[in-house]
């Protein structure tokens, strides 16, 4: 049976997706967590990976009310700027996970995460 899902549930999705991402990232015990119940997981990858599944700078407006606020549109953009930064500066295959996560350029993924997180938090998760 083919499950008609409307655009505003997809979004509805997406956000939520960046909530539990901001939730991971602004902990440095759930990302080290994430490793210990993960193994076969390359989380040093993930923590970008899983950023450009929901996030698409070629598709902005996509990221509009009445799913996201104008506040939280702005905050994504924010962190995209700093991961994207963070990218640039770090090769990750240079570091183990717990010393990735002391580098200058994972602490700002860090401290943004947990900033975009208090805004996505204002209004919270959305049925899905």
């Amino acid at each position: 049976m083919e499950e008609n899902v409307s655009d505003q549930l997809i979004k509805q999705r997406v956000r939520n997706q960046f909530i539990y991402y901001f939730e991971l990232m602004s902990s440095e015990e759930e990302i080290l967590e994430y490793q210990r119940k993960a193994p076969i997981a390359y989380v040093a990858a993930e923590i970008f990976n899983h950023w450009d599944d929901f996030y698409r700078l070629d598709n902005l407006s996509y990221y509009s009310e009445p799913v996201f606020s104008k506040q939280e549109f702005l905050t994504l953009q924010e962190y995209s700027e700093v991961i994207e930064a963070s990218s640039k500066e770090i090769n990750i295959r240079e570091y183990s996970l717990p010393d990735l996560l002391k580098t200058n350029s994972i602490q700002n993924m860090i401290i943004k995460a947990r900033k975009c997180l208090k805004i996505m938090e204002i209004r919270g998760k959305m049925d899905e």
